[in-house]
């Protein structure tokens, strides 16, 4: 299936729940986070562009963003300080063994921060942290990538 978001009248998981910005410069990955996106019931809007981000975030339909921490020019710090008080949930992830760069994103305000593992291992889990309803119950560095 093609990085692109969901098309008017994909019935297959039933009415979207709202917006998800997939910022991931993977093609592959995204790809599939987006297919996990799209099982958890919410609607996919894929960009592989950090750059791109802030425009998309006209979109009152975005209810979440979802950061992939390898995407060249990603920066949480700069896009958070960025971003409204009313902002959507930001949602950082990256390889679990890249501790620091998980620790970064957290201490830079990330709503959650999940491995690469956890992103596409639980449509359910995703579901909950993208919409505010759970945090993870294992830290990302120990899960598998």
């Amino acid at each position: 299936m093609p990085f692109t978001e969901t098309q008017p009248g994909d019935e297959r998981v039933g009415p979207r729940e709202g917006r998800v910005l997939i910022v991931c410069g993977d093609l592959f990955f995204g790809t599939q986070v987006a297919s996990v996106v799209r099982e958890a019931g919410l609607d996919p809007l894929p960009e592989m562009l950090a750059e791109r981000t802030l425009g998309h975030l006209a979109d009152s339909a975005v209810i979440a963003v979802l950061l992939d921490l390898e995407t060249r020019g990603v920066d949480p710090a700069a896009l958070l300080a960025s971003l409204p008080a009313s902002r959507p949930r930001v949602v950082a992830f990256g390889p679990h063994v890249q501790t620091q760069r998980l620790e970064a994103a957290r201490a830079a305000g990330c709503d959650a921060v999940l491995s690469r593992g956890q992103v596409t291992s639980s449509a359910s889990l995703l579901r909950r942290v993208l919409l505010g309803e759970d945090e993870p119950s294992s830290s990302p560095e120990t899960e598998d990538a």
